[in-house]
């Protein structure tokens, strides 16, 4: 977790519907992927993690910085999550996937108003955090 922090720092708030977000997807998608097996259990914030990763990889991508250590241990990680039994490939997958996809819209959305009112940078940050309840509800629902 020692890029948590630095991604608190950037991301403010969102950060933390991020993590939250990422987790919900996470679950939702490992729900989705094994409906039909009644037994199957999966706990753990590995796919809040791999959101974090997500978004470290999208602001890395935006600073053009050198990624090939975060793709490296997601490489890594997601490889381990496919062959080793007892670790959900589906909770990693949905956690990253939504990590990406909100880091993206928060910067897509911010950068609209960079310079401006602090107020509208507010409300982007409450618009994502609307798209990802709905985001969530819409998954849960599945």
């Amino acid at each position: 977790f020692c890029f948590a922090p630095l991604l608190e720092q950037i991301l403010g708030p969102v950060g933390f519907l991020l993590f939250i977000g990422a987790e919900l997807a996470a679950h939702a998608l490992t729900l989705v992927i094994h409906r039909n097996s009644p037994n199957y259990a999966a706990v753990g914030a590995s796919g809040a993690i791999f959101g974090l990763f997500g978004a470290l990889a999208i602001l890395y991508k935006r600073v053009k910085a050198n990624m090939s250590g975060i793709l490296a241990i997601l490489g890594i990680n997601l490889v381990l999550g496919f062959v080793v039994q007892g670790i959900s490939w589906g909770s990693h997958l949905g956690g990253l996937v939504v990590g990406i996809l909100l880091t993206w819209l928060w910067i897509g959305i911010g950068s609209r108003f960079q310079g401006k009112r602090e107020h509208a940078r507010l409300t982007a940050d409450i618009g994502v955090a609307l798209l990802l309840f709905a985001a969530m509800v819409g998954l849960l629902l599945i």
